[in-house]
């Protein structure tokens, strides 16, 4: 049977190194008993396993068996081999490490930010000379209209910039009475990905019967010191 102990504030004050020296041992015991039986380890919350968790809200498994028969395939990864091409197959055993705690993870990006070299760039960032009026940039910040939510857990602004181009856009054609205008694209990556991706397109030599290629764009920025 459990005891409750009611004390009152006066006399926790009085006697609380004595009382506490008699109580504590047996909550720590207690306690730890406690910890043994409930808490787990993280292999034990996360175990490792061949494929990765399904975390969507997607068809039942009688719908997907359903739709597998309808095409004549028995299971996901018989029609993921008959679908995906042999060169772009990863055919090796993914790498992926053991899952950190937070605490772990800060350490880990931590120890990789250090690695950063602050050096002096001279790599454009955002519009060179570019003059945004302060009331249109305090109606962006401050309006919610402008962050819209394109996926039900990220909001971003970035919507809301693209939005204000096209505002943009629509008063330079009013101004100078042309059919067309053109604000350009998101700054920095994006923008070059775009240029990119275009070559690419409008690229008029055969390709023949090559499988698809994935192309990476990386851009490698250094930290930005003022100087």
């Amino acid at each position: 049977m459990q005891r409750t102990i009611v004390l009152s504030r006066q006399q926790l004050r009085q006697g609380y190194s004595r009382i506490g020296g008699l109580l504590a041992p047996r909550r720590l015991a207690t306690a730890s008993l406690q910890l043994q039986r409930y808490l787990a380890t993280v292999e034990e919350l996360f175990p490792n396993k061949p494929d990765f968790a399904s975390r969507h809200i997607g068809p039942r498994k009688t719908d997907v068996v359903t739709m597998l028969n309808s095409i004549g395939f028995k299971s996901l990864d018989e029609l993921s081999e008959k679908a995906v091409p042999d060169a772009i197959k990863f055919k090796r055993i993914l790498n992926i490490e053991d899952p950190l705690n937070e605490h772990e993870l800060i350490e880990r990006i931590q120890r990789i930010s250090d690695q950063n070299e602050i050096w002096r760039s001279y790599i454009g960032m955002g519009y060179h000379n570019c003059l945004v009026p302060h009331p249109i940039l305090r109606n962006v910040f401050e309006n919610p209209g402008w962050t819209t939510q394109y996926t039900p857990y990220q909001p971003e602004i970035s919507q809301g910039r693209l939005e204000s181009l096209l505002n943009f856009q629509t008063l330079v054609t009013d101004l100078t009475g042309l059919e067309i205008a053109n604000a350009s694209l998101l700054d920095e990556g994006t923008a070059a990905a775009e240029a990119m991706s275009l070559c690419f397109r409008h690229n008029k030599r055969p390709q023949g019967d090559k499988p698809p290629k994935t192309t990476d764009f990386s851009f490698n920025l250094p930290k930005i010191k003022d100087i």
